[in-house]
């Protein structure tokens, strides 16, 4: 399938899997979700393979908008091989180019991230799976600048992560390294240094 979803400006849509079951949503292409000012989607308790998760703002009022993955495996790499290997092991499974958005990413797996710098990530209880430690986990769609403002507790992340600000991590594991002539400095960055906190949490030590 290619699916876009659309959700008007102040209105509220939740797609939630039933009781025991578990939905998959085998995409042909990138699920499109589009979010007018104000407006909220939740994604509770489904399978997305095949595709990435990009998410666009229309118009441009200063109302935020809210992106919420609650139970959800966004399977990194976008889909496996027979063999269980990532398919597309450097495509990110969710991708932000709206204004003035905040994402919650709660008790999910997924692929890498790619945010703008403006938008406020929270995760919690998850695994963000580049899928390999010197692949980029979190960054802008360059894959090099800094990505939103991060919040991270209970969770592990597999690849390098260049965020704008780090808010809090705690009781996180960073597994990342950096590979053969890569561009980035260090495997984990985060821009601003007078703000924020990182706790009881593996860090590697070129960071």
């Amino acid at each position: 399938e290619l699916l876009t979803i659309t959700v008007d400006a102040e209105a509220k849509l939740e797609l939630r899997a039933a009781n025991e079951h578990r939905p998959a949503l085998i995409l042909g292409g990138d699920l499109d979700i589009d979010l007018s000012p104000g407006a909220e989607l939740t994604l509770n308790g489904l399978l997305i393979a095949g595709g990435r998760l990009e998410m666009v703002g229309t118009g441009t009022d200063e109302r935020p908008r809210y992106l919420r993955l609650r139970h959800c495996t966004l399977v990194p790499g976008l889909e496996l091989s027979r063999a269980g290997e990532p398919v597309s092991p450097d495509a990110p499974s969710l991708v932000i180019n709206a204004r003035n958005t905040t994402v919650e990413i709660d008790h999910c797996i997924c692929g890498g991230i790619r945010a703008d710098r403006d938008t406020i990530v929270r995760v919690t209880d998850s695994i963000i799976d580049a899928p390999a430690p010197e692949r980029v986990a979190f960054a802008d769609a360059d894959e090099i600048s800094a990505g939103g403002i991060l919040k991270i507790t209970n969770s592990t992340i597999v690849g390098k992560l260049h965020t704008a600000r780090l808010d809090l991590a705690s009781n996180t594991i960073f597994l990342a390294r950096l590979g053969p002539g890569d561009p980035w400095a260090h495997a984990i960055i985060s821009d601003q240094n007078q703000q924020g906190c990182v706790r009881f949490s593996f860090v590697p030590v070129n960071s």
